[in-house]
């Protein structure tokens, strides 16, 4: 019987093995955990792993996915929310990200890989933003402005972590939001 992923079964193991992996990754960094870890933590053979994930850089890629969309605070796809406001809270939702997934990067490799998820994923929701809530209609510019915000709101979240957060995130959104939304001519 083939099941789908909306079988209980299949959305109960598929967790067991996510949760299996933090548990992990809360103990060791990301390079000393086997796809053999894994699995004998959640008590599941190999197999099982393999029909939910390629491998362990996959589990790593979904995982990431799926906790900066849960950490969105809002709904921006479905809401008609200001630049301003949708800038403020992707910050503050990568700023509490970054806190959470930090321990995952210990190499370069490592660190790389999550970059690439997130860039995709701010990417991907900047443009379904940009093109269901503006005028433009050209493709390639949508694809551009959503990649410069991506850039952009990235950069700003790590310049923030490296400064081991010695302001709030709010406050430190705050103090750039003129700038971001009137140039240098604030």
């Amino acid at each position: 019987m083939e099941q789908t992923k909306t079988d209980p079964r299949t959305r109960r193991t598929r967790k067991l093995i996510i949760d299996s992996f933090l548990a992990l990754s809360s103990k060791y960094e990301f390079h000393e955990i086997s796809v053999k870890d894994i699995t004998e933590e959640a008590m599941i053979n190999r197999t099982t792993f393999y029909n939910h994930f390629i491998d362990k850089y996959d589990l790593l890629e979904q995982v990431i996915s799926e906790r900066l969309q849960f950490n969105l605070r809002c709904e921006v796809k479905s809401q008609n929310l200001s630049i301003k406001t949708t800038i403020e809270e992707v910050f503050l939702s990568l700023a509490d990200f970054a806190q959470t997934v930090d321990h995952y990067c210990s190499t370069t490799n490592e660190k790389d890989t999550v970059e690439r998820i997130l860039h995709a994923e701010l990417t991907h929701l900047f443009s379904s933003m940009l093109m269901e809530h503006t005028v433009l209609s050209d493709i390639q510019l949508i694809k551009r402005v959503a990649n410069m915000l991506s850039h952009t709101l990235y950069g700003m979240s790590e310049d923030w972590l490296k400064q081991n957060q010695s302001i709030p995130p709010k406050e430190y959104i705050e103090s750039v939001m003129p700038f971001l939304l009137n140039g240098l001519k604030h």
